[in-house]
């Protein structure tokens, strides 16, 4: 992503489905999608978002324990990471998505890490406070999983 084999304005669209937060260097992968769009082409986007600060804090915590290093967005920090590399731009359409009751244990178990790490992971949704619980809508199962809701944003930028 920071360096793609395409001549420059050679694309009509690219898609990143759950990519920015991988990179490191989202800039630097914006201006490279920037260079290879055509003009009016599009980049379309979905993302993972905290809608505010203080569940953005909480997943912080959380990914600097599953990927140190991870860029976390709220809706209007994505947008503006993007659109910051880019200058102008023709459109930008934003639209969002409640992912309902999603399986952390589910996801942990797909991810990898050492039943250590999990373990720190899981500790911090049990104790989390009272209004990330709210917010999130933090479920704990009688089989011991943790279900929670996670905001999705959808964007389309156009290039001018």
């Amino acid at each position: 992503a920071h360096s793609m084999p395409f001549q420059s304005e050679s694309a009509d669209v690219v898609t990143a489905r759950m990519v920015f937060h991988h990179l490191n260097d989202v800039g630097l992968a914006t201006q490279e999608i920037y260079r290879i769009l055509c003009p009016r082409g599009r980049l379309i986007v979905c993302e993972y978002v905290a809608p505010d600060q203080e569940i953005l804090k909480f997943e912080r915590e959380i990914f600097n324990i599953k990927e140190k290093n991870r860029q976390l967005w709220t809706a209007r920090s994505l947008v503006e990471s993007i659109i910051l590399h880019w200058g102008d731009c023709r459109e930008l359409s934003l639209t969002f998505s409640v992912l309902k009751q999603y399986s952390v244990l589910d996801w942990l178990n797909k991810s990898g890490l050492s039943t250590n790490l999990c373990r720190k992971i899981i500790e911090l949704y049990l104790n989390a406070p009272q209004p990330i619980i709210k917010k999130m809508q933090i479920v704990y199962t009688k089989d011991g999983d943790i279900l929670v809701d996670r905001l999705f944003a959808y964007m389309t930028v156009e290039k001018q």
